[in-house]
């Protein structure tokens, strides 16, 4: 790592990111204080900090809970997935869980042979993976299967 990517990093407050994860996955302040193991003004200040840093609403408060605006909806996955890495370089690798893997997968596959898969899979998947999504592009005919982490 360069030196001014150091003495940048040095100016923010990584636990930032954490915080952001938590609005992320919860889209409700108290709950991502909870979460977080926060005070629900420390989050709500913590909000305001990541607001400034990002000169971004991020989270818009709606009658569902907090809907994340386009750069934050950007940010997400990103952002989950640098907290997940850096828990895992800290804490060493989870054993393989499949009730708490949370990933949509993509079929591409022909009309015909989702029909007669999907039906077969879903009921297993859902007792088996309950946080799994399976979305079909059927336009798409190449026969593949893209994981992509949600």
């Amino acid at each position: 790592m360069k030196s001014e990517s150091i003495q940048r990093l040095s100016a923010i407050d990584l636990n930032l990111l954490v915080v952001f994860a938590a609005l992320a996955r919860t889209r409700h302040v108290t709950n991502a204080a909870k979460l977080v193991g926060i005070t629900q003004p420390a989050m709500s200040h913590a909000l305001q900090r990541l607001r400034d840093l990002f000169d971004d609403q991020l989270f818009v408060k709606s009658s569902q809970g907090m809907v994340l605006t386009p750069l934050a909806e950007k940010l997400s996955h990103e952002v989950q997935s640098l907290t997940q890495h850096v828990d895992q370089i800290i804490y060493g690798a989870e054993e393989f869980s499949p009730k708490t893997l949370e990933r949509t997968f993509r079929l591409r596959t022909t009309d015909l042979l989702e029909s007669l898969v999907l039906p077969k899979l879903l009921p297993s998947l859902e007792q088996q993976a309950p946080t799994v999504q399976i979305e079909g592009n059927p336009e798409d005919k190449r026969s593949m299967v893209i994981n992509q982490p949600s």
